[in-house]
């Protein structure tokens, strides 16, 4: 899917990817701070982020504070996708 969106956009495929963790709590709390709206509320940002090379570690805001959640790679959920890199 990320190919496909690099192809669409034409930007090259190296420079599109998943978010670390990191990068994904990063932008989540200073979307909080900067735009005062809560981002990914009702979704949770897949990233390249995992414990072994087959799991991957999810991230989204709920009203109780930052959900982290451990999936296997191949799990599917609705809540799960991309969001931009700010």
């Amino acid at each position: 899917y990320l190919r496909l969106i690099a192809t669409t956009v034409g930007v090259p495929s190296h420079m599109v990817r998943r978010r670390t963790l990191v990068e994904a709590i990063y932008d989540i709390i200073v979307g909080q701070l900067v735009l005062d709206t809560p981002r990914q509320s009702k979704t949770l940002d897949l990233t390249a982020t995992g414990p072994i090379k087959t799991d991957l570690i999810c991230v989204g805001l709920s009203e109780q504070g930052l959900r982290l959640r451990h999936l296997n790679r191949t799990q599917r959920n609705q809540a799960l996708g991309l969001c931009h890199n700010w």
